[in-house]
């Protein structure tokens, strides 16, 4: 009954139409969550399994060590990235994703760094913004992959493309100051 009740009042679409879209995604996760947890408890066997994962103490053992190695590690990836030490950028970047392989945000960084060492920018555009898209997908609040999609078109010559991508990152963040400075210089 409970979970009824809460899924009529969290679901997408008894938003009303003003709704910004922030609350309509946080309306959208809060039912997939809210989804997950009716599956398991409303399975004998999965619910069974979940508590005596809770009588263990959780289910998956977090390595917080590793990931604050990670974090560390690729804020010294950034650092080389801004210095354009691209090829060292790489290597921290591979580091950190092994520390941590489910930040999107190291992803977007290392996507971003290969297509600055490729050769022929316009061919591995393609490809390099569908996976910065697959990490948005993930993460869409990482304002890294909206900025590096808009420079990428900027740098392969589509600055309507570039335009949109920086608009889509300032909706995520309207105060992101990269984000505007580009979006500026864009219209210069």
């Amino acid at each position: 009954m409970a979970y009824f009740q809460l899924a009529r009042l969290y679901h997408p679409d008894a938003a009303p139409a003003d709704d910004p879209p922030e609350a309509h995604q946080l309306r959208a996760d809060i039912f997939s969550r809210m989804s997950e947890s009716w599956g398991v408890l409303g399975d004998d066997q999965a619910r069974t399994k979940y508590l005596q994962e809770l009588v263990n103490g959780g289910a998956n053992q977090v390595d917080v060590m590793a990931i604050l190695k990670a974090e560390q590690v690729f804020q010294m990836a950034t650092i080389l990235v801004k210095t354009r030490q691209y090829e060292e950028a790489r290597a921290k970047l591979d580091e950190a994703i092994q520390l941590n392989a489910d930040e999107p945000e190291f992803a977007v960084w290392k996507v971003w760094v290969e297509f600055l060492l490729s050769a022929d920018k316009k061919k591995a555009q393609p490809s390099a913004a569908a996976a910065i898209e697959q990490g948005l997908k993930k993460n869409g609040r990482c304002l890294p992959g909206y900025l590096f999609l808009g420079q990428m078109a900027k740098l392969v010559g589509d600055g309507a493309l570039a335009e949109k991508h920086f608009r889509r990152g300032l909706a995520v963040d309207p105060q992101n100051q990269e984000l505007v400075r580009e979006l500026k210089y864009l219209k210069k």
